[in-house]
């Protein structure tokens, strides 16, 4: 997902599920920013949001991932920030709303954008 001044990209481990994928991101700095959402599956077409990050604001945004989806349904977020001060936190639930994963800050894979490019962080 390209956007206006992505400079980070947080992705979470492959998992394989069904139900939910919750996600919230806080920006803690002074600057506002804009943040993109991409949920990747390997049997489906991705699915999309993004939104602007006022500094100081908080941002919720959710994806149904559907029993549906032929097996195997693995599954990926990647999560497209323009500053190192967007804190993300996600967590996955099962059709009955009950926790299977959550993805804490230091969960992620991280990556720079820098240049167009993509160096991992962490």
């Amino acid at each position: 997902m390209g956007g206006p001044g992505f400079q980070f990209e947080f992705v979470t481990a492959p998992s394989i599920v069904n139900g939910s994928v919750y996600i919230i991101l806080s920006n803690t700095g002074q600057v506002d920013t804009f943040a993109g959402i991409t949920l990747t599956q390997a049997s489906a077409v991705p699915q999309q949001v993004s939104f602007e990050m006022p500094a100081g604001a908080t941002q919720d945004a959710s994806f149904s991932i559907s029993a549906e989806t032929k097996a195997p349904n693995w599954w990926w977020l990647s999560i497209f920030v323009g500053t190192d001060q967007i804190i993300p936190w996600v967590t996955v639930s099962d059709t009955a709303n009950v926790e299977l994963v959550s993805y804490l800050p230091g969960d992620f894979a991280v990556y720079s954008l820098a240049n167009g490019g993509r160096t991992r962080l962490w």
